[in-house]
């Protein structure tokens, strides 16, 4: 087949999106002819990938119709699009999709209106309370019309969760026959130049310090443990609204020595935390854009999770086999399973074979791509 992958983001930019679209189409062109059409600058080149870049140096309007000219050029002999976000790739798509008569198959990777709305502090709410009652901008606005006309028009949506499928299908309105989930496969594993070894007794959190992430309570949770366990370490990697009034909670409660704010890290420095780290604690009771890969992250990465038992996680976690599920705003039961995991590394330890059993039954690479090539090959409605 003759594919095209239209992005918004390609390597060498640092973000989850790049890696991926490089590592799928290094694996997609020994099966298919692909073609990558990206924004971008600069670009790294894949062997037996036809490469077209648009420059993000020009103005928007610009940048956009050379976009959707690009496209419209490459697609004459395509057999179909696979588009990875909603707005800046996925409205051009679109449009090409009307002219060429070929499939648009979205990979809704992640919410734009929701990011950008919380970068911009317009919203701390979680994505489906804000996008059913949206007060933010006009742009804002404009971008969740954008992902609902292009959602509503793609002839496939691909999303990363069950969970996901049916935030599209309750705010959207998409038909949930039009909703595949294809789990993401881990990032490459980065190759540390040195031996790692976790810290005893140290959590991480790492995510956006948003009103409806759970991070006092695990703050406070840490604040009931530190007489039993003296050398308990939580860090805390992630920007925020929320910033200053949890170090706020951190000072009264005289926690500086046991809790320290990271700020925003990077990739390696994530899975770095990650490799040295006992316990990671997921943050939020609701799906968010890296749900669930942040788990899956810590699943290849060999580190116990804990989640919050208001997702619908046993899509990825079975209490007490591959993870635990707690509803954290239980400090008292937080403690408990965070002591359980510190007291008893027989527990630690199936927890974490248990974790990767599942990572290579239902998140390779391999299993990603089946159902991509069967979503490809299944001839969509055009």
């Amino acid at each position: 087949m003759k594919i095209i992958i239209a992005t918004p983001l390609y390597p060498p930019e640092i973000e989850t999106l790049s890696f991926y679209i490089k590592s799928l189409a290094a694996k997609l062109c020994k099966k298919h002819e692909v073609t990558i059409v990206a924004y971008a600058s600069t670009a790294e080149k894949i062997p037996g990938v036809k490469l077209i870049t648009i420059s993000k140096r020009q103005p928007l309007l610009m940048r956009f119709l050379r976009y959707l000219f690009a496209l419209l050029e490459t697609s004459k002999h395509a057999d179909i699009i696979y588009v990875q976000n909603s707005v800046t790739a996925g409205l051009p798509a679109i449009i090409v999709k009307f002219f060429r008569k070929i499939p648009v198959i979205l990979n809704f990777a992640e919410n734009e209106a929701w990011k950008r709305a919380t970068q911009l502090q317009f919203t701390s709410q979680s994505p489906e309370n804000f996008l059913k009652k949206p007060k933010s901008s006009s742009k804002i606005r404009f971008i969740i019309f954008l992902q609902k006309f292009v959602s509503n028009h793609a002839s496939q949506i691909t999303v990363s969760s069950d969970a996901s499928a049916k935030l599209l299908s309750s705010v959207y309105h998409v038909p949930s026959t039009h909703i595949k989930i294809n789990y993401n496969p881990p990032e490459n594993q980065q190759i540390l130049p040195f031996k790692t070894n976790p810290v005893q007794h140290q959590i991480i959190a790492i995510g956006r310090l948003v009103e409806w992430a759970h991070i006092p309570e695990i703050i406070y949770t840490v604040n009931s443990l530190k007489q039993k366990f003296p050398d308990i370490k939580l860090l805390i990697a992630g920007e925020g609204p929320q910033e200053n009034k949890l170090k706020q909670i951190v000072t009264d409660l005289n926690l500086s020595k046991y809790i320290i704010f990271l700020g925003r890290i990077s990739k390696a420095e994530n899975w770095y935390l990650r490799k040295i780290s006992h316990t990671h604690i997921h943050l939020y009771d609701s799906i968010h854009e890296n749900f669930p890969d942040t788990i899956i992250s810590s699943f290849s990465a060999g580190i116990p999770v804990i989640i919050n038992n208001s997702i619908e996680a046993d899509e990825i976690i079975s209490d007490e086999e591959n993870g635990f599920t707690v509803n954290l705003k239980n400090e008292k039961e937080l403690s408990k399973k965070i002591t359980f995991l510190f007291n008893d590394d027989n527990l630690k330890n199936k927890i974490i074979n248990n974790a990767n059993k599942i990572l290579n039954a239902k998140f390779s690479w391999e299993s990603h791509l089946k159902t991509l090539n069967n979503i490809f090959e299944s001839g969509y409605g055009k």
